[in-house]
This record gives C-alpha cells, sequence and structure tokens, in this order.
C-alpha cells in the first residue's frame, strides 16, 4: 500500500519528461545544493519543499483508503488511532505527500464516519416532524423529559473539555498577525496556526529552514554534484549514464538522512500535544456513552437530542484536533531530493 501512496504522489509532482544535469555553481549566489533547501522560512514557503498538490478526494484510491478507516464505533476508531510516521516514512517531499494525501487527509475525512449517525439523525428527524404536527394542536403541551438534569449533568462534565479546546481551536495566529514576510508566507501554507503550537513550531521552523546552507551536508551533495558536472563535460550520452544516477542517488542518501535529523526535532514538539488529545478521547467516549445509558430506548426529547449532538460533537472535535497535528508533521522544512534522470533524455548545458 506505502508503495502505491509514494507512486501515486510521485506522480503529481513529476518534473517534464526530460531534465538536464546543470552546474551552478556560477549561477547568482546559490549552488545546486542550495537550491534544493533554502536559507530562510521564505525560501521554503515560496518554493516546493512544502505540499502544494492535493488530493482528489473522489479519486478511487484516496475512496479505497477511506473505507479503511470507517469505523463501527468511537471505540473501535480510538483503538486504531494512527501512530506517528516512521522516520523513513517521511523523509522525501514524495513520501510526504502520499502521507499528507493518503493517511491524514484520510483520517479527517473520516471523523464523522467513526460512529454511524444514521439512527440518531432519523430520530431527530421523527422527533421534529411529530412536534410540527403538535404545534398546530391547540391543546399540544409541552413535556419535560424526566432525565434532563441527568443529561445535563454529563453535559456539564462534556463542556468544560470541549469548551477548552474550543477556545484553543479558535486561538489561532494567522499570516495577518505577524510582520515576518517568510512567516507570513509559512502560515499562509499551514492556514494558520494555533497560538500554542505556534510558539514552538515557528521559531523551530526558522532555525531549520536557515540551517541548510551551513550544514556539511549541503556541502557534500555540492561536492557529489561538482564531480557529476564535470564528467558530464567529457562524456556524451543519449540517457542518462548509470554513474550519473547513481551520484544522484547517493546525494538523495545524505540529504533523506539530514531531513530524518531536521524532523526528528520537529516530531519533538508535536508528539507531546498528540499524547495529550489522546487522552483526553476517552473521557468524551464515555459521556457519549452515557448519554446513550439515560435514554435506553426512551422517549426522543429535545433534551435526549441536545445531549447527544454536544456529546458526539466533542468526542470528533479531540479527534480531529488528534489528526490536526498529523498533518502539521509536513511543514517541517525539508530539503529536496534530486531527480535522478534514470531513464531519461540527459541533455548538459553549461
Amino acid at each position: 500500500m506505502r508503495q502505491l501512496y509514494t507512486y501515486l504522489a510521485t506522480v503529481m509532482l513529476a518534473s517534464p519528461i526530460f531534465l538536464y544535469a546543470q552546474s551552478s555553481a556560477n549561477e547568482g549566489e546559490q549552488n545546486f545544493a542550495q537550491k534544493l533547501g533554502g536559507n530562510s522560512i521564505k525560501d521554503y514557503a515560496d518554493g516546493p519543499n512544502f505540499l502544494t498538490e492535493r488530493v482528489n478526494k473522489s479519486d478511487k484510491h484516496f475512496k479505497s483508503a477511506l473505507s479503511k478507516v470507517t469505523y463501527k464505533s468511537y471505540e473501535e476508531a480510538y483503538e486504531n488511532l494512527p501512530k506517528l510516521p516512521e522516520l523513513t516514512q517521511i523523509d522525501t517531499r514524495e513520501e510526504m505527500t502520499s502521507y499528507e494525501n493518503f493517511v491524514v487527509e484520510v483520517y479527517i475525512e473520516a471523523v464523522a464516519k467513526h460512529e454511524p449517525h444514521d439512527a440518531f439523525e432519523a430520530a431527530r428527524k421523527k422527533h421534529n416532524e411529530e412536534k410540527r404536527a403538535h404545534a398546530k394542536s391547540v391543546n399540544a403541551s409541552q413535556s419535560i423529559d424526566p432525565n434532563a438534569e441527568r443529561y445535563k449533568a454529563v453535559v456539564k462534565r462534556v463542556n468544560q473539555a470541549y469548551q477548552m479546546e474550543y477556545g484553543e481551536v479558535r486561538d489561532v495566529v494567522d499570516s495577518y498577525n505577524v510582520s515576518d514576510e517568510g512567516e507570513k508566507e509559512w502560515l499562509t501554507i499551514t492556514r494558520g496556526c494555533r497560538k500554542a503550537l505556534y510558539s514552538e513550531l515557528a521559531p523551530l521552523a526558522k532555525q531549520i529552514a536557515s540551517e541548510w546552507y551551513a550544514s556539511e551536508a549541503c556541502k557534500k551533495v555540492q561536492e557529489i554534484e561538482d564531480g557529476l558536472m564535470e564528467r558530464a563535460q567529457t562524456e556524451s550520452s543519449k540517457k542518462t549514464p548509470k554513474w550519473f544516477v547513481d551520484g544522484r542517488k547517493r546525494e538523495g542518501e545524505i540529504i533523506t538522512e539530514y531531513n530524518r535529523q531536521a524532523l526528528s526535532r520537529w516530531i519533538e514538539k508535536i508528539a507531546p500535544r498528540m499524547e495529550q488529545k489522546k487522552a483526553q478521547i476517552p473521557n468524551m467516549i464515555e459521556c457519549n456513552n452515557q448519554i446513550d445509558d439515560i435514554f435506553a430506548n426512551g422517549s426522543v426529547t429535545n433534551e435526549y437530542l441536545n445531549a447527544k449532538s454536544t456529546s458526539f460533537a466533542a468526542v470528533e472535535q479531540f479527534f480531529f484536533s488528534y489528526y490536526e497535528l498529523l498533518k502539521f508533521i509536513q511543514y517541517c522544512p525539508i530539503v529536496r531530493t534530486p531527480e535522478t534522470l534514470e531513464g531519461k533524455k540527459f541533455i548538459y548545458k553549461k
């Protein structure tokens, strides 16, 4: 399955059919290796180092993945919470794209499908129809659910946690809240960042983005590329030769190792918050189940409907918050791996 996702992502991010080997050491201030990354958060936010291609959710592969994370209950969804990816699964832009599009987006899309709402929606529809019918009767009277106070007690517990979470969702730092141009572009791509997370991730994003140029990895990649360019001037080939492909693969190995180190620091900030959200989900599930226990096939009333809609909204919000943190993994500035040009037309330009 992972191979399929990586293939699809690669197709989405594919470059033109023909590629050329080109030494850029004398072109402007950036050499070949430097151009694969950047020297500031703006370089990354402005370039191809963040996800730009979104999956088509009507795509059969997306639908297939979605069918595998649609659960019969919140408990089942909780038991199958996605874990943090291995660094080797996301250390290139292509892999990060497939992870975002075919894992994270799938779980976010499935939030409301973690527990079927059909029975509840049918009960609410029938209740509203009955209310409208009774409203036309002169003798219509308002009845109070005998379990109203029990519902209120559970909803009070739900709201204590839900209101804090809702406040965090609303407390977002957006692009217009900052003056730094690079940070503005980064926040535009992330579509805002919760203030609680922003204080940790924004400074780290800028720090990681500024480290590539001066890194040993960048130096090694450029040394390999210079050697490839020197040899390319003395040899000719219709298709990219093996020695060039091998050289580019070695560059890629250096870069992916470098990216893993950056991602490790990035995920270190995200992981504790994911554990915090994970720990809150069972409490919300328990409250949701208590509403069902109180109802126990009783009469569908306004009190029941209000309590039930509040409880499952809270459960789903905490699931979403967990998945949202997974989504922020993609906004770590990582260096692009160079194309190997394997099997493609080999054109050298001075």
